[in-house]
């Protein structure tokens, strides 16, 4: 998913940078630390954040309309994060009111070509005999851009999404007492790829880390009994997201969590179902993918009866607590679920 960076990713920021095969500084002392201070600050810079791992950052610079940073690790090259990150900081720059994005790049280089492939203008050379590129940030210049058609148009918002006995509705951070009774809870964490929160303001703080994320990304449902269910009015019981979107690959991931006095009565496969069919038809999703660890049964049969497929096993996939999980990769394809769109009941 795509978040604002904190002070708190300064140093994984400057590893990417100083990590990278090309673009390197030749004089470090040229970006100094009050420099990544004052974009988190002013500016923003936008990190590919994938569970809890930084893989890229880029950022803007509203001052003069020129990308300052556009970095992947190279561990995680040719996965499309540089072309989502760029389009973040090219708006960015919108947002600050200019028509033109600027940037310069070492001649001959995968950047280079990079920047040609989507749209950018080389004109001259600067006197460091870098290359500079310039790209018009209207409208109508997204044409130009070879990932265009394979995205759909951003998303604003989250909608409400109603089931037989569940309304899913935007998380909100008032929702922080009731998603604490999840968060908060050892055993309904156990399979989570973090620890459970401490306190509730541990709990906020997460909630307004994932609600700070453009719902492009990522998004999250707060899943609440409908009136005609056997809870009584709005009640919270879980909740529901997808996150690691890839619109030019047209595949997310989705992830869930439920109170666990609400288990054993089918309303989490039903809130699944529900956003299944939103980002099927709405999102144009292609490819869901559930990663969930061999132990965690439920998931794994709630997956199963949605018509998700196991593919394999990830060795060591995360750490959590600085011990390594494993975890098994299920996946669903728009194919598969307009044959059976409902799952196994």
């Amino acid at each position: 998913m795509i978040r604002l960076a904190t002070r708190a990713d300064l140093p994984r920021l400057m590893e990417i940078r100083n990590s990278v095969r090309e673009n390197r500084l030749s004089d470090p002392s040229r970006v100094t630390l009050a420099d990544y201070h004052w974009f988190i600050d002013h500016a923003g810079i936008h990190v590919w954040d994938e569970h809890g791992i930084i893989e890229g950052f880029s950022a803007g610079d509203p001052r003069n309309g020129s990308i300052w940073a556009l970095f992947v690790d190279p561990a995680f090259e040719g996965h499309g994060i540089a072309q989502a990150l760029v389009r973040e900081a090219c708006k960015s720059l919108i947002t600050a009111g200019h028509r033109v994005a600027t940037l310069s790049t070492s001649p001959g280089t995968r950047a280079e070509r990079f920047y040609l492939r989507n749209g950018w203008t080389a004109n001259s050379l600067d006197d460091r005999g870098e290359v500079r590129f310039s790209k018009l940030l209207a409208d109508d210049n997204r044409r130009s851009d070879p990932y265009r058609p394979a995205m759909t148009e951003p998303v604003t918002h989250v909608p409400a999404l109603d089931t037989a006995r569940l309304r899913l509705r935007c998380l909100m951070i008032e929702d922080a007492a009731a998603a604490h009774q999840a968060y908060g809870d050892p055993e309904t964490m156990r399979f989570w790829d973090m620890l459970p929160s401490i306190d509730l303001e541990e709990t906020e703080r997460r909630l307004k880390r994932a609600l700070s994320v453009d719902p492009q990304w990522h998004a999250t449902w707060a899943v609440l009994d409908r009136t005609d269910g056997p809870l009584p009015d709005g009640q919270f019981i879980g909740m529901i997201n997808y996150h690691a979107r890839q619109p030019w690959n047209r595949r997310l991931a989705l992830g869930w969590i439920l109170i666990r006095r609400f288990e054993r009565r089918g309303h989490m496969q039903e809130a699944v179902r529900a956003v299944l069919a939103h980002c099927f038809a709405t999102l144009n999703t292609h490819r869901v993918e559930a990663e969930i660890e061999p132990e965690n049964v439920r998931s794994v049969r709630l997956a199963q009866r949605l018509g998700f497929q196991r593919e394999g096993l990830l060795r060591d996939r995360l750490f959590v607590a600085d011990r390594p999980r494993t975890i098994q990769m299920y996946s669903l394809l728009r194919s598969e679920w307009e044959v059976a769109p409902h799952g196994v009941l």
